[in-house]
């Protein structure tokens, strides 16, 4: 019997000519101050794509403002079984400030196979915060998470950080705080990872 920190995701790469299944096992680990987080999925009428979360709380306080830590780029995976310190170092100092943190996970994210990155091609910067706000509601609702819904805030780093701005502007009515670190501001600059892979042009 599978612990219940524990979820396997098996998930398919289409290739040319096979298919290639890859396993992962996500294993929550304790952070270094013995905090563990919950784990969160949702799916939505209509779709196969499982969203995951990790939320985190390391207070006794109900209603605590929330932190949306967000990525949402095509090279990066948040929710993931190893321990990264860029991640959760960041994540602890939000708690020491007495808020709640939401890590998201969604479609656009990289290794969770083809079909899921190419919904992202041509399209960077369109849906991604509309959709983690979705997630994010979802969520919240399903695991009545003890957050106060009128102070959530976004922090992301690279393209997170460009999500995030993207956030604050499309959505202030919806995120009061923002934090945008390293932000990837010029594209063309970026041409390795951002440019002709995902947007063809620059």
């Amino acid at each position: 019997m599978i612990d219940d920190r524990v979820r396997i995701l098996l998930f398919t790469t289409e290739l040319k000519n096979f298919t290639q299944l890859n396993v992962m096992i996500v294993n929550i680990d304790k952070m270094e101050n013995g905090i563990s987080p919950l784990l969160l999925h949702c799916t939505f009428p209509g779709s196969q794509d499982k969203y995951f979360g990790y939320f985190y709380k390391n207070s006794d306080k109900i209603n605590l403002p929330l932190i949306l830590y967000i990525y949402g780029g095509p090279h990066g995976v948040l929710i993931r079984n190893t321990y990264s310190p860029n991640v959760y170092k960041s994540v602890e100092t939000i708690l020491n400030c007495e808020y709640a943190v939401l890590v998201l996970e969604t479609k656009t994210v990289s290794e969770r196979g083809k079909i899921r990155e190419e919904g992202f091609f041509k399209r960077m910067g369109q849906f991604e915060v509309e959709e983690h706000v979705k997630v994010a509601n979802e969520l919240i609702n399903k695991y009545s998470l003890s957050i106060d819904k009128n102070t959530i805030g976004i922090y992301g780093w690279s393209y997170g950080g460009f999500l995030a701005l993207m956030g604050i502007s499309k959505m202030s009515n919806y995120f009061k705080i923002v934090q945008s670190l390293n932000t990837l501001r010029l594209f063309p600059m970026s041409n390795l990872f951002f440019g002709k892979r995902v947007t063809l042009d620059p």
